[in-house]
């Protein structure tokens, strides 16, 4: 990609998003457990969940424009482009997709996928 400065820092907040997701997981069961009992923990659970999805959200808005220029580009099909934008906003998924793309990305650079349309 022509602007793929982004590609690595979008890569790297979603390897560091990871533990946070973990810990977000761990506390977001505890609060539901205990919400079953105490109805003051259920707006915790409730939080744990909007904090996971706002840093879904705020790591997904670096991919999803570089897909759309992959796309573009002709580097990827349409059915990858909208396999990778989907990914961008499905927990877990997203972290695989971004590697998925990153290694994408890395072929074209060295020529692998250039010739083929790197449709995947």
């Amino acid at each position: 990609l022509k602007r793929g400065g982004s590609l690595p820092a979008a890569l790297v907040l979603k390897v560091l998003a990871i533990p946070m997701f973990c810990i977000n997981a761990y506390f977001g069961v505890i609060c539901t457990v205990f919400g079953m009992f105490f109805a003051v923990t259920l707006p915790l659970a409730l939080l744990t969940v909007m904090t996971a999805c706002a840093v879904l959200l705020s790591s997904s808005c670096y991919l999803v424009p570089l897909a759309l220029a992959a796309r573009r580009e002709k580097r990827i099909g349409t059915a990858a482009c909208v396999l990778h934008i989907a990914a961008q906003f499905l927990f877990v998924f997203d972290v695989i997709g971004a590697v998925v793309f990153a290694l994408q990305s890395r072929a074209w650079k060295t020529g692998g996928l250039a010739e083929s349309g790197g449709s995947a």
